[in-house]
């Protein structure tokens, strides 16, 4: 048995505070958001999971993710960055988003399927603060339902010193460049990621870091926490991206 999770630490600040606005189109030339969405539906299919109903996002960011699910599902976003949620609402009107953390929130009301998609889950740096974000996943959905969770590297997975670089070249000379470099460290259970960011605008260039940490769990603890949650699980190896996906399965009500 391996030693005991430290004391849960308080909610850091958001993650992508002074990035947000630069964040999409760090993604959007590398990431296919809509063809993810397509493999989760499909997925969801092969696992006897609804193809219609009401469907809550969390960690939703901007709402690249959300925008590309069909019409026969009612969807509403939940996000702990106030600043990313003022990108999903303006991308999306219509649509209901929340300020919440994921250890704990209640929005009074349950959906179909709950998902967690971009490694968001990986915010959760403690097996105790990954059981809480799942149970809360778990209380938000219905009997017969599916919690669906794209999860961070396990600790074998994860490579230290390993290099990130994404860029945005602007189309024209007075367009806004950006550039983000980051070099993966580790303490622990914890991968630690300080993103730099060079903004470049024609009114000079800025400089600043963002500071990610994100918790490293094996296959074991993630399908201990969702059963700890009363679902079943099931891990994918296709996944939408080369991560995985894990199905939490909300047994259906019996008479």
């Amino acid at each position: 048995m391996g030693a005991p999770d430290p004391p849960p630490m308080p909610a850091s600040r958001p993650p992508y505070v002074r990035s947000a606005s630069g964040y999409d189109g760090l993604y959007a030339a590398r990431k296919d958001y809509r063809g993810e969405v397509r493999k989760l539906l499909r997925l969801l299919g092969n696992r006897g999971g609804p193809s219609r109903g009401d469907w809550l996002e969390v960690a939703c960011g901007s709402g690249l993710h959300v925008r590309h699910l069909p019409k026969t599902w009612r969807v509403e976003g939940l996000d702990v960055s106030p600043a990313m949620l003022a990108l999903a609402r303006k991308r999306l009107p219509g649509m209901r988003f929340h300020l919440g953390n994921m250890r704990a929130f209640d929005l009074g009301r349950r959906f179909d399927v709950v998902s967690c998609l971009f490694s968001s889950i990986g915010y959760m740096t403690t097996t105790a603060d990954l059981r809480r974000a799942l149970a809360s996943f778990a209380r938000h959905v219905r009997p017969g339902g599916f919690v669906v969770v794209e999860p961070w590297y396990t600790p074998s997975a994860y490579r230290p010193g390993t290099v990130y670089l994404d860029a945005i070249t602007g189309r024209s000379r007075t367009a806004t460049h950006q550039v983000r470099m980051i070099v993966a460290r580790r303490r622990g259970r914890v991968s630690v990621m300080e993103a730099h960011h060079l903004v470049g605008t024609p009114e000079g260039v800025e400089h600043f870091v963002e500071h990610h940490e994100m918790g490293l769990f094996s296959a074991s603890e993630v399908a201990a926490a969702l059963r700890a949650a009363g679902l079943v699980p099931h891990f994918d190896r296709e996944g939408v991206t080369d991560r995985g996906l894990w199905f939490g399965h909300a047994p259906p009500e019996t008479a």
